[in-house]
């Protein structure tokens, strides 16, 4: 049996993304660059301006943004669950082209209306109630405009990589090492304490949880 095509796989992060720029984003989305990034604490991430181009301009080089996705984590998800963490760095992307994000990745009320727009349901990772937040996940909404757009997607596509045991071993290796290192931050005052990274803390001042630093969307889901 003839192993999929390696080069493919960003090919078909592409079309997915220009799918779900045009059915749930109206096309208004810039181009980003999708990378596979085995970053601890998410399956997923944004980040503004990640990238220069090498060749500048007389304006100076140009910038793009990055999504990335944590292959670590697709073993027990489906390619919907998988592609529902773009859409969710897609509603970060949209609120960075067209909207007013938050400070330190703070998940806000216009982020969250988004979400909801394209049929993702916002939840706080750690099970509490409520839309908005530092940390949170989401949940694909059944016959929601996402859900719709990434049946018609999948129908002709799919994902063939993920994280081989190796490689998992070696990333639980590394944040086991670094285990007793973590920054947490309190997005709310801003203090900041080390310890070992699944340590759950609270700011005395602010009444707020601390989050490692890195934390975009919670591991486990997104």
């Amino acid at each position: 049996m003839t192993a999929p095509d390696p080069n493919a796989e960003y090919r078909t992060l592409s079309e997915a993304f220009d799918h779900l720029n045009a059915a749930l984003f109206a096309g208004s989305l810039p181009p980003v660059l999708i990378t596979y990034q085995r970053e601890r604490h998410t399956v997923g991430y944004y980040q503004q301006s990640a990238f220069a181009s090498r060749a500048e301009s007389g304006e100076g080089p140009r910038l793009i943004s990055e999504i990335a996705l944590n292959p670590d984590l697709f073993t027990k998800r489906t390619d919907a669950e998988i592609l529902s963490t773009l859409a969710h760095e897609m509603c970060h992307l949209w609120q960075a082209t067209h909207g007013k994000p938050s400070r330190n990745r703070y998940h806000n009320a216009e982020w969250a209306a988004r979400m909801l727009s394209i049929g993702l349901q916002p939840v706080h990772s750690d099970g509490r109630p409520g839309l908005t937040g530092q940390a949170m996940t989401h949940a694909i909404i059944a016959d929601g405009a996402f859900d719709r757009a990434a049946r018609r997607f999948l129908a002709n596509a799919r994902l063939n990589w993920q994280s081989s045991q190796l490689a998992r071993s070696k990333t639980t290796t590394a944040v086991r090492k670094r285990a007793s290192k973590t920054k947490f931050t309190c997005y709310g005052c801003g203090l900041n304490a080390w310890a070992k990274s699944d340590a759950a803390l609270m700011c005395a001042v602010c009444e707020e949880r601390m989050w490692p630093d890195s934390l975009d969307d919670a591991a486990g889901d997104d």
